[in-house]
C-alpha cells in the first residue's frame, strides 16, 4: 500500500479550515498482481520393465547348440560359447522338466531339462536347469508332484545363463509359471542317459571273448 500527499487550494477548504493550503493524505491499495497459476503435478508411472522376448526353442536345441560351442577349436570356442550364452539368455522359453522332490528346494528348485529316452542323440550335458520359484509356487508344485519323479511344463525367463571355459555351465530361469504336473510316463527317461554306444561295443567284444 502506497501513502500519497495531495496538496489542495484554500479555496476549496477555506470556510471549513481556515487554513490557506490543505494537504490531504491519501492511502491507495496498490493492484495486487494475480498469484501465477499453479497446474497440479502430474505423477509419470514408472517405465515397465520390457516383457521378455518369448523363444519357442526346446531344451533339447540348446544341448545342440552347447555341444557345437564346445567342439569348436581352442582359439574360436571361447567366441563361440560367448554367442551361444548371449543368444539364448534374457529369452523365454515353455519346456517339459523332470521334477524330484529332494532336489526341488525353495530358493534352488533343481530340475532334468531332458526326456532321454526321446532324444535322437545321446546327451552328455550334466546341468540340471533351476528354478527360481515363490514359496506358493514351490509348494503347489511338489504337492501335485508327489513322491517320486513328476513331469512339469514351465514357462520361465532365461536370467542368468554361466557358459564358459572358466566356469561349469549353469541356468537359472526367472518369473516362472508352472503350466501342467503330470506322472512320469513309462518309456520316459529323465534321469539316465542313453548309454555310450562306444562302451556298449566294448562290453559286447568282452562279452564274446
Amino acid at each position: 500500500m502506497r501513502r500519497f500527499v495531495l496538496p489542495l487550494g484554500a479555496a476549496l477548504f477555506a470556510a471549513c479550515t481556515g487554513h490557506a493550503d490543505v494537504e490531504v493524505a491519501v492511502e491507495v491499495e496498490e493492484a495486487r498482481a494475480p498469484k501465477p497459476e499453479t497446474k497440479p503435478t502430474k505423477h509419470r508411472p514408472q517405465a515397465q520393465k520390457p516383457a521378455a522376448q518369448r523363444d519357442e526353442r526346446s531344451s533339447f536345441a540348446l544341448a545342440a547348440d552347447v555341444a557345437g560351442a564346445l567342439s569348436e577349436p581352442s582359439l574360436t570356442r571361447a567366441q563361440a560359447l560367448e554367442t551361444v550364452r548371449t543368444d539364448w539368455q534374457g529369452k523365454r522359453y515353455t519346456w517339459e522338466v523332470g521334477v524330484s522332490a529332494p532336489l526341488c528346494r525353495l530358493g534352488a528348485c533343481n530340475v532334468f531339462p531332458f526326456d532321454h529316452a526321446s532324444a535322437d542323440d545321446r546327451i552328455v550335458a550334466g546341468w540340471l536347469p533351476r528354478l527360481a520359484l515363490s514359496a506358493g509356487v514351490h509348494a503347489d508344485l511338489l504337492e501335485r508332484c508327489g513322491p517320486g519323479l513328476c513331469v512339469a511344463t514351465v514357462e520361465g525367463t532365461l536370467k542368468t545363463f554361466v557358459f564358459s571355459a572358466e566356469e561349469p555351465t549353469s541356468l537359472t530361469f526367472s518369473d516362472v509359471t508352472v503350466l501342467d504336473v503330470r506322472p512320469r510316463r513309462e518309456k520316459e527317461s529323465w534321469v539316465r542317459r542313453k548309454a555310450d554306444p562306444r562302451v556298449a561295443k566294448l562290453r559286447t567284444r568282452s562279452a564274446g571273448r
